[in-house]
């Protein structure tokens, strides 16, 4: 949540009031300060992850051809690292390893 503003992925880059998203928040977490102002984050850092990650989806749409093979896919590139890939483009920091101990098995 930055700015009263809950940027969260779903079916692309989405951003709603905080708390009122159809997904279930599971934590909130003070992370850091940002200089950036709300339209240097709309304009610039989610135009650029947002090209990226709908990529992303795209490709999973064209190559799995199986839920399965999706799923397997999903664990590896999922919300936690548009999580990570946004806090790096934002303060400079990756997302803790604690969040994404799932992916890394």
């Amino acid at each position: 949540q930055i700015y009263d503003v809950e940027y969260y992925f779903a079916d692309g880059i989405c951003k709603c009031q905080p708390y009122t998203h159809p997904g279930r928040l599971i934590l909130s977490k003070h992370i850091g300060f940002t200089q950036m102002t709300q339209e240097q984050i709309d304009h610039l850092l989610l135009s650029q992850l947002s090209h990226h990650f709908t990529h992303v989806i795209e490709e999973h749409r064209l190559i799995y051809p199986s839920i399965i093979d999706l799923l397997d896919d999903l664990l590896r590139y999922n919300c936690n690292h548009f999580t990570d890939q946004f806090l790096y483009h934002l303060l400079g920091i990756h997302l803790p390893k604690q969040y994404n101990r799932l992916e890394r098995c």
